[in-house]
């Protein structure tokens, strides 16, 4: 049986605030690789991390659950389907990340590599077919007229001469931080909030590999999140998008990787940013779409640690109805991994429930897998969980 893993603990304050704009938040992570799928495990758990305290500064926490592509699924026929069916307003914002190999023709016209995607599962070599520009996920999702997009590229940007080109398609247009109504999460409401458009950023300049390791994780994913969690944590504030990623490059830039020959290599992360005071022309204003209503496990396992809105004794009744609802067995394992993708603890769905039951001032989940039995319940869980500090 798989794990279950349960990304570690984060500290944020608590909000009744319920926004119905939503963040979608998409990570593709080749895992299966030889050379790069440890660190790319790592990493998705680190961004699935970011992606959680950046939802909840947002109070965003009713936005739809983090899309998690990996080991086969990482293909692009799955990215083609899940871009394709976003359904975003005006006002949402969406995040894309991709971990794994990239790659560019000697003719690619983009700044920006090829992602080349998990091997598929019946067939050990890549064909030219199964590679897909990281700048035309940038264009899918702004034909869907979102309030702002940024896009991540973890991977190399060396060439591959054999390679052919692919065409731009064109746009149709467990750490402490702060509380959410202080400036950590304002300064992240307002690098997300306060302008239209998108933001693009991969790990290396045209020529040049992205690195990483398999204990640390992507070496791009790294100081992304140390930037983010800064912002959060009340450490530093953005006024912009090109303070923040000049930032990031300048940090990434300096950080140097020594590979098994003993040859030291750093890399240079590209940016583009493309931000406006208003909605491109191409698109309509579009009112934010009203959350769900129905029952779903996080809402649920959210009202169980919720000791604002609910007794001791209504949280400790809700857990028998979670359990039979959503659980396969009260014997379910639960693996709790910290911010580093380290398990720190493991236990059972029923340990758990009694767990959050007595915790106080949780305010977030980030559920990344649910794997269900042969009972169509959930037998494995995937998630991080994000608290408040008072």
């Amino acid at each position: 049986m798989k794990r279950i893993y349960l990304l570690g603990i984060i500290m944020l304050a608590f909000s009744h605030l319920i926004s119905a704009q939503r963040l979608f938040k998409y990570i593709y992570a080749d895992t299966n690789d030889e050379s790069i799928g440890k660190a790319a495990r790592v990493s998705e758990l680190k961004y699935g991390s970011m992606l959680g305290e950046i939802e909840a500064a947002l109070t965003w926490v009713n936005s739809p659950a983090i899309v998690v592509r990996d080991s086969f699924d990482c293909n692009k026929e799955m990215l083609l389907k899940d871009l394709n069916a976003l359904d975003c307003s005006s006002e949402d914002v969406v995040i894309f990340i991709y971990c794994g190999h990239g790659t560019r023709s000697l003719e690619d016209m983009s700044d920006f590599p090829q992602m080349c995607f998990a091997k598929p599962q019946t067939r050990d070599y890549h064909i030219a077919d199964d590679f897909y520009l990281l700048e035309n996920v940038r264009n899918l999702i702004m034909q869907k007229c979102p309030r702002m997009c940024l896009v991540i590229g973890d991977c190399c940007n060396s060439y591959d001469p054999n390679l052919p080109p692919i065409d731009i398609f064109s746009d149709g247009m467990g750490s402490n931080v702060k509380k959410l109504d202080g400036p950590g999460a304002k300064c992240c409401r307002d690098l997300f909030l306060s302008k239209y458009g998108s933001v693009m950023l991969t790990a290396s300049v045209k020529g040049e590999y992205g690195w990483c390791d398999s204990r640390n994780g992507m070496v791009l994913q790294n100081n992304v999140s140390n930037e983010f969690r800064k912002v959060i944590k009340e450490l530093k504030c953005y006024d912009n998008w090109e303070s923040l990623l000049s930032t990031i490059r300048d940090n990434t830039k300096a950080t140097s990787i020594m590979d098994k020959q003993g040859k030291r290599w750093t890399q240079t992360p590209i940016y583009r940013i493309e931000l406006s005071d208003k909605l491109s022309d191409k698109c309509s204003k579009t009112e934010p779409k009203p959350n769900p209503t129905d029952p779903t496990l996080k809402a649920d396992l959210l009202k169980i640690a919720n000791n604002k809105s609910y007794t001791m004794d209504e949280r400790r009744l809700m857990r028998t109805e979670v359990l039979n609802t959503y659980f396969d067995s009260k014997d379910a394992l639960i693996d709790i991994v910290g911010n580093h993708g380290t398990i720190v603890m493991s236990t059972t769905i029923e340990k758990y429930l009694l767990r959050i039951s007595t915790e106080k001032n949780m305010v977030n989940l980030v559920i990344f897998n649910d794997e269900k039995a042969k009972s169509g319940k959930t037998m494995y869980l995937k998630l991080h969980e994000i608290y408040s500090e008072e």
